[in-house]
Order: C-alpha cells, then structure tokens, then sequence
C-alpha cells in the first residue's frame, strides 16, 4: 500500500546509495505572508534525500505502518452533498490581475496576494484528516486523481470508485464525456487506446515543477532529475537546467497567449502529456491527436475531479472561515499538484518552484500572480500534506 511505502521511507540509515542525493531539507520557518504567525508545521526526515523509489527504499531498515486514531475518521471538509454542488456550479465571475510585464532579469519580484491568515484549528484538523484518508488509499483503494486504464474502468458505467460526479450522466459538460469528441464515450475494447495503463505507485518518485522564481534560490536540477518521473510545464529549461532540471516524463501544456515563453524550446515528454482540460487540447491538436487522445505522439494523461474533495473544498471552507476574503481562485499549479498527490501514482510527490507568495515566473520574473489566487493558503496545504508525510515542498 502507499502507506506502506511512503512511511517506510522515514527510517533512513546513515549508508546512502550511491544513486541518491543528499539534499537541503525544506525550511521549517513560518510562512512569511503569514500575519499573525501561521503555526510550525513539521517537515519529515525523509526530505533529506531524493532519488528513485528503489534507492529510497534501499536506505529503509524498517517497514511498519501506523493507522489513525480511531477518532480519526474521515470527515469531509464541509463542502458535501448540497454545499459540494453548490462549490462545483459556481462561476468565478471576477476578473484576474496580470502583473507587470518584464523580462527574466534582476530583482526580487512581488506578486499580488492577498494576506494570508491563520486557519483555525477546525480547518487544520479536518484538512489532516482527508489527507490521511488519501494516503491509506493503496493499491487496493484506487485514488484516482487521474483518469488511468483502471480507473476508468472502475468508473463507468458505474462508479465504483465513488468519484460522485455531481453532474448528470447526460450533461454535455460532465467532466469524463466531454473528453470524447462528441460526448461519446468509445467502446470498452478502445479504452486502452485513450487511457494510459499505469498501476498505482507506477510512477515512483516524483518531482513536480512549477514555474515560480523561488526555484532559482538553489541549483536543484541534478536533485529534479533524480527523480522516477519528472512533471514540470511547457516552459523554458535551456537557460535554468541547473535550477529546473532538464528530464521531461510528464508535461502539462500550458496555452498563454501573453506569455510566448511557454512551448517555444520545442519541449517533448518522454512519456505523458497533460492539458486543463479538452479544449486546451483542440486549440493545438490535430484530428489524429483527438481521435487517438495524444499529443506529439504521446498519451495525454487527463485529471479528474478527485482533487476536489480536499484541495478545492479547503479553498471553499477556508473563504467560509473568513468572510472578508470576497474572491479567491485555486491556481493552476495548486491544480497540478493535486492531481498528481490525488492519482496514487507517485511513491513520493517533491514540489519545486511552489511560491507562498506569488512572485514572478523564473524566466519573467515581472509575471507575478495574479490576486485572485490565495497563494499564502495553496503553500500551507502543501506544508500540511508535507507534515503528513505525503509530499515535501523544497523552497
């Protein structure tokens, strides 16, 4: 089980493998748009090192597991039933702030987020609570954040792994038909065709790079491609290898009209590709792309709505805890690494280049985040997650 693996993981010998990297753990201090002071969060021994899963699980002497409390049970982050629904209708009808224009050059980039404060101890509490519930998701329990063979599979025609899609089945924009050109969902002997057959944990260890400034604070890229698989967007590597890496598994292709960095260095995945969803697809597929559901010859690798259930709904309680906050929009990296800490395919998940504080794109550091994102709240989920052993969150 994931469990089983994830936190075998902390019992770490002093004898490394030759094949894994010592690394800078991720900082302990306090969020620094915090005010007052969010609460210490701890961070695992574990994020010491990266590496491949089979080298990480070299360095184990043990391989217990521990199970929550029994008053530890599952309990949904208020955004159930009616109030889920409700999350999911709703239009974000407020526009987006752009920051200023500018080149990669000097200076400390500011982004535009809005102040961050505490959670209350309520919200803590139940955000542990629904990771746990997705870390003792193993191989027996699918997690599903992404639309795998499997998954599917157990998905339709009937839900089995209880994605509870509130959506009706005939909707033109259900969330699964709308992958279809058509709406039409192709015969089960085709499915292999349109899903990628990864088992869960077939991905190993993970790394997923974001485009924020702060990875530019250390030289990181040997630890990046140290990795199984490497999940980074269509953005600009040549100048920042040494920062970002240079291995490409899985990458999310991001569509930016104002912003021509994205896609121009002729990237390709060595495996997967990702979009936002299907539109994002047609904008640049061919006709054999939306019939073969690829991309430059590779399969696309689509997420579901399973992320939802913890990263969107923390969004949705959060903003019900404080009433000021009148907008607040998830951003797109808080999507991607949800997705992938939601699949069940990673071992590990190590995000990199995840600012807390909206700053500038590494190469556009002018490119700061727009407002509408609650930057300081996305960082301190990961950190929660990260305390809860299921990802480390470097910088």
């Amino acid at each position: 089980m994931f469990s089983l693996v994830f936190l075998s993981l902390l019992r770490i010998t002093t004898t490394t493998n030759a094949a894994l990297v010592r690394v800078q753990k991720p900082p302990t201090r306090t969020q620094t748009n915090c005010k007052p002071a969010c609460p210490s969060l701890s961070v695992p021994s574990e994020c010491g090192y990266v590496g491949t899963a089979k080298d990480l699980m070299m360095m184990t002497t043990t391989t217990t597991t521990t199970s929550p409390p029994p008053n530890e049970k599952r309990r949904v982050l208020l955004a159930s039933g009616s109030s889920l629904k409700s999350l999911k209708s709703r239009r974000r009808r407020s526009g987006s702030f752009t920051g200023k224009k500018g080149g990669g050059g000097g200076g400390k980039s500011r982004g535009q987020t809005q102040p961050f404060a505490p959670p209350s101890n309520e919200f803590i509490d139940v955000l542990r609570a629904n990771l746990r519930y997705w870390r003792e998701l193993g191989e027996e329990k699918q997690r599903c954040g992404l639309w795998t063979l499997d998954c599917v599979k157990n998905y339709w025609p009937e839900d089995k792994i209880h994605m509870n899609i509130t959506r009706e089945i005939t909707h033109p924009r259900h969330p699964f038909l709308r992958l279809f050109v058509g709406n039409k969902v192709p015969a089960e002997e085709k499915w292999a065709n349109f899903f990628p057959d990864v088992k869960p944990l077939g991905f190993g260890s993970c790394a997923v790079v974001a485009v924020g400034s702060n990875v530019l604070k250390s030289e990181r890229g040997k630890e990046i491609d140290a990795h199984d698989t490497v999940i980074r967007y269509n953005s600009p590597m040549k100048k920042y290898e040494k920062s970002v890496g240079k291995k490409s598994d899985v990458i999310y292709w991001k569509i930016r009209g104002d912003e021509k960095e994205y896609g121009q260095e002729g990237q390709k995945a060595a495996k997967f590709y990702m979009f936002k969803d299907e539109t994002k697809l047609r904008m640049v597929a061919s006709k054999k792309d939306l019939s073969e559901n690829t991309f430059k010859g590779k399969p696309i690798l689509w997420p579901s709505p399973r992320r939802n259930a913890v990263f969107e709904a923390a969004y949705y309680l959060y903003k019900k805890e404080n009433k000021k906050i009148s907008r607040g929009a998830a951003s797109g990296g808080f999507k991607l690494a949800g997705d992938i800490l939601a699949s069940g395919l990673c071992t590990r998940v190590d995000l990199y280049g995840y600012s807390s504080e909206g700053a500038g794109k590494y190469f556009n550091l002018g490119k700061t985040m727009s407002s509408i994102h609650l930057m300081g709240l996305e960082n301190f989920i990961y950190r929660v997650a990260q305390e809860q052993e299921m990802m480390c969150v470097y910088d």
